[in-house]
């Protein structure tokens, strides 16, 4: 387990305070789960978010674990403890409660969905959370799921959106724009040559896929084009990037750590049979772009 203060953005060895530690993976940190950070914000206690480096089981992350502890500050939480999923993966779900949460932690209230499990063989329910935190003169809230039109809020559902390059309906369920975030890497300088200079960002094994297109897109700030995917056309490697065109923007960002949002899909990649088709698809793109960001000022 690794402690941080989020504040001050550093590791720190305990926390010497009464807090109400909200529960949960908190992957993506979509809508239900700052209904979680609200509950716990509503106790006055400083708040603590126990969550895990990476997702139990292997499902692709939204975020990773930096971007998780930046969107849990920014949604409130003052402390993070986060594990390593296979630290207490056998560990008994009454040894979770009596060990980390009121032992490591030493919580005052616990806050966590309807269907949180945990302990070994996720044996553990709300129903044992609750009784033994009760006998031991805690406080557990478990808050109901949360809906947006009819449809149940979660991590799995926003991943398959992303997978679809859904990334409006994504945005709804997250709260705001899906990003990715990472250092630029050298490209080869192709974009350039065609008059559409770019800022490379590598996939991250492990990060859910988008599906492989051209997206309108954010970056530090100022409008963009963002292509996921293999570039087909100009490469037969299987390597996969985020080359992002930004408007009206020529400063160096190599090996800088940029965020690129993902706001609504294009077209789906293909491959061109020439650079100057290519060209001329890209300036479409652009102009596409440009119409979309026109709209969202109207």
């Amino acid at each position: 387990m690794i402690l941080y203060d989020l504040k001050r953005g550093r590791e720190i060895e305990k926390i010497d305070l009464p807090l109400s530690v909200v529960l949960g993976c908190f992957d993506g940190l979509h809508l239900g789960h700052c209904e979680l950070i609200g509950t716990a914000r509503s106790k006055k206690d400083p708040v603590c978010a126990f969550t895990f480096s990476k997702n139990p089981f292997g499902a692709p992350y939204i975020t990773t674990a930096a971007e998780k502890r930046e969107l849990l500050f920014e949604a409130g939480v003052d402390y993070c403890a986060m594990f390593d999923f296979e630290e207490i993966r056998d560990l008994p779900w009454d040894s979770f409660i009596r060990d980390i949460l009121i032992g490591t932690l030493d919580l005052k209230t616990a806050v966590c969905g309807f269907n949180f499990r945990f302990g070994k063989n996720a044996e553990g329910n709300t129903d044992n959370l609750s009784r033994l935190l009760a006998s031991a003169g805690r406080e557990c809230i478990i808050v109901p799921p949360f809906s947006l039109g009819g449809e149940t809020v979660s991590s799995s559902r926003i991943r398959g959106l992303i997978g679809e390059g859904d990334l409006e309906k994504a945005a709804l369920l997250l709260g705001r724009s899906y990003f990715v975030s990472g250092k630029v890497c050298r490209g080869n300088g192709i974009g350039s040559g065609l008059g559409f200079p770019t800022v490379n960002i590598a996939h991250e094994e492990g990060r859910v896929m988008p599906e492989k297109g051209v997206y309108v897109s954010r970056c530090m700030g100022h409008a963009a084009i963002t292509n996921f995917g293999t570039r087909p056309t100009v490469t037969d490697k299987n390597e996969l990037f985020y080359e992002t065109f930004i408007f009206d923007y020529n400063e160096d960002l190599y090996g800088r750590n940029v965020k690129v949002e993902l706001l609504r899909m294009l077209r789906p990649e293909k491959r061109f049979d020439s650079k100057k088709e290519l060209t001329e698809q890209i300036t479409r793109d652009v102009e596409s772009a440009k119409e979309y960001f026109k709209k969202q000022t109207i």
